[in-house]
């Protein structure tokens, strides 16, 4: 039985059902650091520091 990539992509987001999209594009803070808030008018603040990496709750 073959785990195909939409099954893993599904796992993903099963396992961090919070986490943003690695698509979505943030805001750049004084820092040089990505942040973004995820689901929007949620408070939940997201960073990362190159956007090929995954988002970190702040």
């Amino acid at each position: 039985n073959k785990t195909t990539n939409s099954d893993n992509l599904f796992e993903q987001l099963l396992s961090q059902p919070e986490s943003p999209p690695n698509q979505l594009l943030g805001m750049i803070d004084s820092n040089g650091i990505e942040v973004i808030e995820f689901p929007m008018g949620s408070g939940n603040m997201w960073q990362r520091s190159n956007p090929n990496q995954s988002w970190i709750k702040k």
